[in-house]
């Protein structure tokens, strides 16, 4: 979990772009709210900057080391700390100004869109601000044999002959990938703007015709962002700006390599589900006609039952799993302890699992789970 967040903080253009940005937006006597916070860090500038309180949601434990950045700020009193999903917590009053920092490396992969979309609703007051405030899009032909390696390299002959099959997956999937600047083929095109104040959309389509600039090989697509943050700060992972800031772009591979020459057109259509991580690309060489489709459904790993799961005539059967959470839970009245309800368990179900030590694992595990 550090290292995560580490490797957040030690992004010093991205910190500094944040600061000047909360020295732009923040105004005296403003409540902020920080998504997914972290430990701490845009709250915390946030009241460097002058808000009078600031409530920070985040999913993990980590709210207990953003608790622990405000208590050593001295600002215990004017921060909040919540641990959930933000789409299941309410707010004693909204906000000013909403902070979040799910900029994935194509943007919107981290669930941003979603997730400002459902606070902006419930939590922002009439002309409030968010911060960022804006995004748009890009999309370039990429030759890397780095990037393509991500995909093919399951058919390496080094690599056993059994395990050859998963590339198939693995050429569905977008790839975090760092690329450099002769990786791109040709200009960028910018497929969208997004105004995370006003954007209502929650699947999204785009085309793009992308242009060769030299002789190579198409292995795929590269993704990037630029990022408007404040009035006058933003902030880019883009492969071709010097001053990007250390987050990765997007590569939405090819099965087959597509041989090109300066000049050649590509035609692009790429469509997403962000907060479902769905993306499909449809790629077609207009000189030769040659065209493919990929996409993250295809590279997903699934199990028949998987994909009927969801259907509303789907009649749903607890796994082994789930009834015994079920067990478990339907022991915790108030009233027993957690001693009391181990030692009921044992009693009472005693072939939940193998070994008495794995029923009490696992019991313990579930009652601290649920009762935090």
């Amino acid at each position: 979990m550090i290292e995560e967040h580490w490797g957040y903080v030690q992004d010093h253009v991205r910190t500094a772009a944040f600061r000047r940005a909360l020295a732009e937006l923040v105004r005296p006597g403003d409540r902020v709210l920080d998504l997914g916070c972290g430990v701490g860090i845009l709250g915390a500038l946030a009241l460097e900057a002058g808000a009078v309180h600031v409530t920070a949601i985040d999913e993990t434990d980590v709210t207990l080391m953003a608790a622990e950045t405000f208590a050593r700020m001295g600002a215990s009193d004017r921060a909040t700390i919540l641990q959930g999903h933000a789409s299941h917590l309410s707010l004693d009053e909204p906000v000013d100004l909403i902070l979040c920092d799910h900029v994935g490396f194509f943007a919107l992969d981290y669930g941003i869109l979603a997730l400002l979309q459902d606070a902006r609703a419930r939590f922002l007051k009439p002309g409030g601000r968010i911060l960022p405030r804006s995004v748009d899009l890009f999309l370039a032909p990429v030759q890397s044999d780095e990037a393509r390696h991500l995909s093919h390299g399951w058919r390496d002959d080094r690599v056993p002959g059994p395990l050859h099959w998963i590339s198939d997956h693995a050429v569905n999937h977008k790839h975090a990938v760092t690329l450099k600047p002769g990786m791109i083929l040709g200009d960028p095109v910018r497929i969208d703007s997004i105004d995370f104040l006003t954007e209502t959309r929650s699947f999204l389509s785009w085309t793009a015709t992308l242009v060769a600039a030299r002789r190579g090989w198409l292995h795929g697509l590269g993704g990037w962002f630029d990022c408007r943050l404040g009035p006058s700060t933003g902030m880019t992972n883009s492969p071709l700006d010097a001053g990007r800031i250390d987050r990765s772009q997007v590569f939405f591979a090819l099965e087959d390599s597509i041989a090109v020459a300066a000049g050649d057109e590509i035609r692009v259509a790429l469509s997403a589900r962000p907060d479902a991580d769905l993306f499909v690309w449809d790629v077609e060489h207009l000189r030769t006609g040659h065209r493919q489709k990929h996409s993250t459904w295809e590279g997903q790993v699934t199990r028949r039952a998987d994909l009927t799961a969801l259907r509303p005539d789907m009649v749903p059967v607890l796994d082994q799993a789930a009834a015994a959470r079920q067990i478990v839970l339907g022991y915790c009245d108030g009233q027993r302890s957690l001693a009391q309800i181990e030692a009921a368990v044992l009693r009472d179900h005693p072939g939940l699992f193998p070994t008495p030590d794995a029923i009490t694992d696992f019991v313990r595990a579930c009652v601290y789970r649920a009762t935090r």
